[in-house]
């Protein structure tokens, strides 16, 4: 029972965390790192009591959601830097995820 308590109070504070950031997309973001930073250390707390591969596991994923978020976070302030960009949303793309560009060999 204590550990059902344990869970759901993780699973309300990552919703909450996810909810939070959304409504800062148009705020600094500043609160936005606040929030994911704060929501994690919530959901780590929520994982003290569990014990071995439930511990690792939850551990886990309080750590994806904070880098997640966090990643969101970073292309706000992105975007709150060059506002001429003419999009609303933030890209989900990475560097990693675009193919390399070679500069033309032809002058």
């Amino acid at each position: 029972m204590k550990r059902s308590l344990h869970t759901s109070l993780a699973v309300i504070a990552a919703l909450a965390a996810f909810f939070s950031l959304a409504a800062f997309a148009q705020d600094d973001a500043k609160a936005a790192r606040k929030a994911a930073n704060d929501a994690y250390k919530a959901d780590k707390e929520a994982c003290k009591p569990m014990k071995g591969d439930e511990h690792k596991n939850c551990m886990k994923e309080a750590k994806s959601k904070h880098d997640a978020a966090m990643k969101q976070a970073k292309a706000m302030k992105k975007e709150h830097k060059s506002p001429s960009s003419g999009s609303s949303t933030p890209s989900a793309t990475t560097p990693a995820d675009k193919p390399a560009q070679t500069p033309s060999t032809t002058k």
